[in-house]
C-alpha cells in the first residue's frame, strides 16, 4: 500500500475525517485528472467531469477496496477506466490520445528512440507533444514509483536526501529509483509506438548515469500532471462532497426521530472540508488585488437574491435546511433555493423534490441553471424536478372504483348541488413512442428537452427535462414549452442509437414526435478497405450535425454494418466522425417512401496542386495549403493538410468529395479554389500578383474579424491590426474588394474599396464600432405546419437596398441588416413559400435571441 495510507488512514477516509479526505484529494485528484485528459484529447472539461465522477465513485466503494490485492492508485485506476468506459459509451465515443502524438518528426522520433545512448537535446525535452507524453506515463505508474520520480528527477533530490526524508536506506532509494527508471522508460516507449507506427527504441546503449540524465532532462522540463483550473479543481473536489451531503440527507430522511444529530455533525464536517478545500483553491486569487468594481446595469428586474459568493459555509443556514426538511417547511426551503449558498441549495432540493408541487420547479430550474449550466444533467436539482413531475403525473392518473358486488344497493337520496367546473387536465407540451428497427416498442429509452440555443435564455440553458419511455415506449413531458426545442433520444447501449429532432412548440397545444416510425436506412461501411469496426456515423439533414434539424446518429458492427431507423423523406448526408473527433461527409441520401441500402466504401485519392505566375515577379510567400468541406467550415470538420515536395508542388490524399483548396500566404491573403476530388488528379492555380500596400489605423478593435474579399470571393485577406491598431496588407493585387465581416454564416459588407494597378499605397482607416452600428441581428424561425423546423429553406428579406438571403437551420436563420420595416419571405420545396410584413427594431450586433428580433415563419402547402 501507498505509504500513509494504511487501513487506519481508509477507515478515517471512509467516516468523513477532514484531514484524510483532504490528504485523500491531494494525492488522487490530480494524476487521475491528468490520466483522464489524456484519455479524451486534452478536453478539459470532460475530464473535470470524469475525474470527478471516479472519485465520487471511489468514495461510496472504499468498504470494497482490499490492501492485500491492490495498490491504492491502481484500485482507483480501475474505477477510473470503468467511469470514463460508462460516459464515453453514453456519448457513442471511444478513448482517444492527443492527435500531435501521432505527428511527431523524424528527428524527434530519433531523439528518443537513442533515449539510452545518445545525449537527449534541449529542444526534445522542451516539445510540448514530448511533455505531454512524459507526464502519460507518470501517471500510468504507481503512485509510490512516481512520487519517487518526482522527488528526483523533478525536485532533483540526491539519493540520500530522498532516503532521509522517506526513511529508507540509500541503497534501498537507488534499486527503486533503478527499477522506477526502466518502468517510466517502458511505458513512455509504448504509448510513443501505440501513435507512431514503426516507432522502435535504438539496441544500443550508453553508461547508466546517461539514461539517468536524459530522464531528468526530460521531466525536471516537465510539470508531473496536467494543470487543473481553479474552478477545474473546485468541481473536482467538492463532487465527493456533495454526494456524501446527499447520501447521508437521505439516510437521515429514513431516521428522523434516531439520527439527526449525528447526521447533522457528520454533513457539517463535510461541509467544513469543502470550506477549506475552496479556500485553499481561492489563496492565490485573493493574494492578487481586488479589481475595481463597477455599477452592473442588469435588466433583471426580479428581486430574487443572489446566492452568496463565499468560500465560508454557513452552518447555521444549513442547519435551517435540515430542520425544514424535517418539518415539511417547504416556502422555508424554497426561500432558502433563492437566497442560500451551494451546499443549502443542494441540501434542499432532496427535501424540495419530495415535498414541492408545480410551483417549485421554477426555482429548480433557475438553481440548475446557476449551478450546472452545462450538465451533467444527473444532478440534484433536475432530480427534485423529476421526482415533482413524476409525483404529479401520477396525481393526474384517476382510479374509478367500482362497486362491490357483495354489498346490498342502498337507496341513496342526493342533493341537488350546482355542478362544478371539470378541471381541464394539463396539455402535455410534447409525446410520442419510440420503436426500435423492428418496429418493437422501446421500453426505457431515454428522452432529452432542452432548449435550441437560438433562443435560450442563456448560454448553454441547455437541458429542459429528461424522462424515460415506460413499458409501452410510450413517454410524455408535462411542462408547458413555447418555442424552439430539441427532443433527443437514445434507445440504450444495446442498439447504440440517438437521434434528435428539432421542433417548434407553441403554448397549450400538444407536440408529437415519435421515433423509430419511417424509413431505415441501412449498409456498410469500409473504410480504405477494411470494415468500420465501431466507427460512429451521423445521417443528418445539415452538412453540420449540430445544424441539423433531424440527425441519427449510431455506431457500426464489426462487420462495418449500420441501421438507422425511423428517417423521414428528404435529402441527408452520411457522416463518419473520426477517431480525433472530426467530421468526414461521406455521400449524400435521397430518402424516399421505401428502405434504403448504401454500402460506401472511403477510397483515398491523390491531388497534386502546382502554382504558377503570370511574370516572373515577386509573389507572397505560401505559408501553408488545406482542403477542407468548405472556405468556413467549423473546426470539427476534418482538414487535409498540403505537404510540399522540392519543386513546390503539393500533394494530398484525401476521401472523394467536394472541397474548398485554401492556400494562405504570409501577407495574410488567402486563395480558395473549389475541387471534386473522384481520382487521383493534378490542379494548377496561379498565384494572383500585386505591388500595393493597403494600410490604416482601426479606431477601436474590432469585436468580429474582418475580411477584404476579391469579388470573385476567391481571393481574401484577413485585416489583423496591432496592438496600437495599425495594420498593413503586402502585396494586394488590383481589382475591387468589399470589406466586411462574417456572423453566424452570413456575410455583412461594409463598404468597397478600389485597387488600381499603378497604385503603390493606400490608406484606409478602419471603424468597425461605426459600421457595426448600422446593422441589427434579426433570428428567424422556419417550421411547417406540425412546427417540424426545417433545414435549408430559402429566407430573404426586401424592402431595403438590395435583397438579403440567408438558409435556415436547425438553430434557425439569421440576417442582420438596418433597423427599419421589411417584408419577410421564406420557401420551402414541396411546401411553397410565406411572407410576412416585420420591423427590425435597433439592437447591437451581438445581441442574443429575445423576442422583439426573433420572428416566426411558417409554410404551409
Amino acid at each position: 500500500m501507498e505509504q500513509n495510507w494504511t487501513k487506519k488512514r481508509i477507515l478515517m477516509l471512509q467516516t468523513g475525517d477532514q484531514e484524510a479526505l483532504k490528504q485523500w484529494l491531494d494525492d488522487f485528484a490530480a494524476p487521475i485528472y491528468t490520466w483522464m485528459y489524456y484519455q479524451v484529447t486534452g478536453e478539459a472539461e470532460l475530464a473535470t467531469e470524469m475525474t470527478g465522477k471516479t472519485l465520487t465513485n471511489a468514495w461510496s466503494q472504499l468498504d470494497r477496496f482490499d490492501p492485500s490485492v491492490d495498490t491504492l492508485y491502481q484500485w482507483l485506476k480501475e474505477i477510473a477506466r470503468q467511469t470514463r468506459d460508462d460516459i464515453l459509451l453514453h456519448r457513442q465515443t471511444k478513448p482517444q490520445r492527443p492527435w500531435a502524438w501521432s505527428q511527431l518528426s523524424d528527428k524527434l522520433l530519433y531523439s528518443l528512440s537513442t533515449l539510452r545512448s545518445e545525449p537527449l537535446p534541449e529542444e526534445v525535452a522542451n516539445n510540448t507533444s514530448i511533455q505531454e507524453l512524459v507526464q502519460a506515463a507518470l501517471v500510468e505508474m504507481g503512485h509510490a514509483e512516481r512520487k519517487l520520480m518526482e522527488h528526483r528527477y523533478n525536485h532533483l533530490d540526491t539519493a540520500d536526501h530522498i532516503a532521509e526524508e522517506i526513511g529508507e536506506s540509500i541503497e534501498q532509494v537507488n534499486d527503486r529509483l533503478y527499477r522506477s527508471r526502466h518502468s517510466f522508460r517502458r511505458v513512455f516507449t509504448q504509448l510513443i509506438q501505440s501513435e507512431n507506427t514503426g516507432f522502435t527504441e535504438s539496441g544500443d546503449t550508453g553508461e547508466t548515469e546517461l539514461l539517468d540524465t536524459n530522464l531528468e532532462k526530460l521531466i525536471s522540463a516537465t510539470a508531473m500532471y496536467q494543470s487543473i483550473g481553479d474552478l477545474e479543481k473546485k468541481a473536482i473536489y467538492t463532487e465527493v462532497l456533495r454526494t456524501a451531503a446527499a447520501n447521508r440527507i437521505e439516510i437521515a430522511a429514513s431516521n428522523k426521530p434516531v439520527i439527526w444529530g449525528a447526521v447533522v455533525g457528520v454533513l457539517l464536517l463535510g461541509i467544513i472540508v469543502a470550506a477549506f478545500l475552496i479556500s485553499s483553491i481561492s489563496k492565490k486569487r485573493a493574494a492578487q488585488p481586488a479589481p475595481e468594481t463597477a455599477v452592473n446595469q442588469s435588466d433583471d428586474k426580479t428581486d430574487t437574491k443572489k446566492p452568496a459568493q463565499t468560500s465560508q459555509i454557513d452552518e447555521e443556514e444549513l442547519r435551517r435546511v435540515l430542520s425544514y426538511g424535517q418539518s415539511g417547511n417547504l416556502s422555508g426551503l424554497l426561500e432558502i433555493l433563492k437566497t442560500g449558498q451551494f451546499e443549502s441549495q443542494f441540501a434542499a432540493s432532496h427535501f424540495i423534490g419530495e415535498l414541492g408541487d408545480e410551483s417549485a420547479i421554477g426555482l429548480l430550474e433557475e438553481a440548475e441553471q446557476r449551478w450546472y449550466p452545462n450538465g451533467p444533467i444527473d444532478n440534484a436539482f433536475a432530480n427534485a424536478i423529476a421526482t415533482i413531475e413524476q409525483r404529479l403525473l401520477d396525481a393526474s392518473d384517476v382510479t374509478i372504483e367500482e362497486p362491490d358486488p357483495n354489498e346490498p344497493d342502498t337507496p341513496v337520496i342526493e342533493t341537488p348541488k350546482e355542478p362544478k367546473p371539470e378541471p381541464k387536465p394539463p396539455v402535455q407540451a410534447v409525446i410520442g413512442t419510440v420503436t426500435d428497427p423492428e418496429g418493437k416498442e422501446v421500453a426505457d429509452a431515454r428522452i432529452v428537452l432542452s432548449q435550441n440555443p437560438l433562443t435560450s435564455p442563456s448560454p448553454g440553458r441547455g437541458i429542459l427535462a429528461r424522462i424515460r419511455t415506460d413499458e409501452t415506449g410510450t413517454y410524455r413531458f408535462p411542462q408547458v414549452v413555447d418555442g424552439p426545442v430539441f427532443v433527443d433520444c437514445t434507445m440504450g447501449p444495446r442498439l447504440s442509437l440517438s437521434t434528435r429532432q428539432a421542433v417548434f412548440c407553441e403554448r397549450q397545444k400538444s407536440r408529437r414526435v415519435d421515433f423509430g416510425n419511417g424509413v431505415i436506412v441501412s449498409g456498410t461501411l469500409t473504410l480504405d478497405g477494411e470494415a468500420a469496426n465501431e466507427e460512429i456515423l451521423y445521417l443528418s439533414n445539415a452538412m453540420n450535425p449540430a445544424d441539423a434539424t433531424f440527425r441519427c446518429e449510431t455506431i457500426t458492427l464489426s462487420d462495418g454494418r449500420f441501421i438507422l431507423p425511423g428517417i423521414p423523406a428528404g435529402a441527408y448526408y452520411l457522416l463518419y466522425n473520426t477517431a480525433e473527433n472530426r467530421i468526414v461527409p461521406l455521400q449524400t441520401i435521397d430518402v424516399g417512401q421505401l428502405d434504403t441500402e448504401a454500402d460506401i466504401n472511403v477510397d483515398y485519392h491523390e491531388l497534386t496542386v502546382a502554382y504558377t505566375l503570370k511574370e516572373d515577379e515577386l509573389s507572397p510567400i505560401i505559408t501553408d495549403v488545406v482542403l477542407t468541406y468548405g472556405p468556413d467550415v467549423s473546426d470539427e470538420f476534418q482538414q487535409y493538410p498540403l505537404v510540399a515536395d522540392d519543386e513546390g508542388n503539393y500533394f494530398v490524399s484525401a476521401p472523394k468529395g467536394s472541397y474548398a483548396l485554401i492556400t494562405r500566404f504570409a501577407n495574410d491573403m488567402q486563395i480558395f479554389q473549389d475541387i471534386e476530388l473522384t481520382a487521383e488528379q493534378t490542379v494548377t492555380i496561379e498565384i494572383p500578383q500585386g505591388l500595393t500596400t493597403l494600410s490604416g489605423q482601426f479606431t477601436r478593435l474590432s469585436l468580429l474579424p474582418l475580411w477584404l474579399s476579391g469579388n470573385d470571393e476567391k481571393l481574401r485577406f484577413e485585416l489583423r491590426p496591432e496592438d496600437n491598431g495599425l495594420y498593413a496588407l503586402g502585396m494586394v493585387p488590383a481589382g475591387t474588394y468589399t470589406l466586411g465581416t462574417i456572423l453566424n454564416g452570413q456575410t455583412i459588407d461594409f463598404l468597397q474599396i478600389d485597387i488600381q494597378e499603378d497604385q503603390r499605397r493606400q490608406t484606409l482607416d478602419i471603424e468597425p464600432e461605426r459600421w457595426f452600428q448600422q446593422f441589427s441581428p434579426l433570428y428567424i424561425i422556419v417550421c411547417d405546419r406540425e412546427g417540424n423546423m426545417l433545414t435549408d429553406a430559402q429566407v430573404w428579406l426586401t424592402g431595403g437596398d438590395e435583397v438579403i438571403t440567408t438558409r435556415s437551420t436547425g438553430r434557425g436563420a439569421f440576417l442582420a441588416v438596418p433597423a427599419g420595416e421589411y417584408s419577410l419571405h421564406a420557401a420551402y420545396p414541396q411546401l411553397g413559400s410565406t411572407e410576412q410584413v416585420i420591423t427590425v427594431t435597433p439592437f447591437p450586433l451581438l445581441t442574443s435571441p429575445n423576442p422583439a428580433n426573433t420572428f416566426i415563419l411558417k409554410i404551409t402547402p
